[in-house]
């Protein structure tokens, strides 16, 4: 078996799993979290390129880059675009990974249940978007 690597990157503003809703009698899960979802499950398929599931222990390294707020002035924008600022809002980081991890399922690795080390990370940037890193041992 062969350690290896996977990255894609989900382009757009970072979205955060969110706890299914409820409309008295079911429980679901917004249209906007399963078509993030969806997506992501794309762009993995898509950086597989045809690759077996990774088996065994995996790693992931998820950045969530979003833009500073358009009310920034260009000093505090252009501190955030310097790393001299970091987003300390909303979403939640744990949210940001759970959407990402449960959309790899079946397409990256067998079932989340696999991942042994993470890291979430949140900064600001030029163009939103979520940076995936997948390390673990393929077949």
């Amino acid at each position: 078996m062969l350690t290896t690597r996977l990255e894609f990157v989900i382009p757009g503003v970072p979205m955060a799993w969110a706890r299914a809703r409820t409309n008295g009698a079911t429980h679901f899960t917004a249209a906007p979290q399963r078509a993030y979802k969806r997506a992501t499950a794309l762009l993995a398929k898509r950086a597989m390129a045809g690759r077996e599931l990774f088996t065994g222990p995996v790693a992931i390294a998820l950045t969530a880059v979003f833009e500073p707020p358009a009310s920034w002035t260009k000093k505090a924008r252009a501190a955030a675009l310097a790393g001299e600022a970091v987003p300390v809002v909303k979403p939640d980081w744990d949210n940001l990974g759970k959407i990402v991890s449960d959309a790899m399922n079946g397409v990256v690795y067998k079932d989340d249940a696999q991942i042994f080390d993470a890291h979430v990370g949140k900064r600001y940037g030029e163009m939103a978007r979520v940076e995936v890193a997948v390390i673990g041992r393929a077949a």
